[in-house]
């Protein structure tokens, strides 16, 4: 099921903009978030709407860090020249770590704790 959603994704998020638009909507570590998020997340157990907000919570949270680093970068690069691309290409992956990891663990303690309170009240 968490295979068929994350192509479904691609398809809808990647493929269709890119050939009607000539632009792709999502850029990869969103696309490695997800694919994180449904493999590892949605087998487990917890109420399916809170996987799925938040699923949307960290897409939105990535697309506005993507921005802010986009912005980042260029105003770096523009007042230090191409002297901070090596930097940059190597920085890069850990910085968008942050937002995947910090994410990530919001949704495994947020469903922790709804199987926490279930196992409490008796549920």
């Amino acid at each position: 099921m968490g295979g068929y959603v994350f192509l479904l994704l691609i398809l809808l998020l990647w493929v269709l903009p890119y050939v009607f638009f000539g632009f792709a909507m999502v850029s990869m570590p969103l696309l490695f978030f997800n694919a994180i998020f449904i493999f590892l997340i949605f087998p487990l157990n917890g109420p399916l709407f809170y996987k799925v907000l938040l699923a949307g919570f960290g897409n939105l949270v990535g697309l506005v860090w993507e921005y802010f680093l986009a912005y980042l970068v260029a105003n770096t690069l523009h007042y230090f020249g191409n002297v901070f691309g090596g930097l940059y290409f190597m920085v890069i992956p850990f910085l968008e770590l942050v937002w995947i990891v910090s994410m990530w663990a919001l949704g495994l303690s947020i469903l922790a704790s709804k199987r926490k309170t279930r196992e409490v009240n008796g549920l």
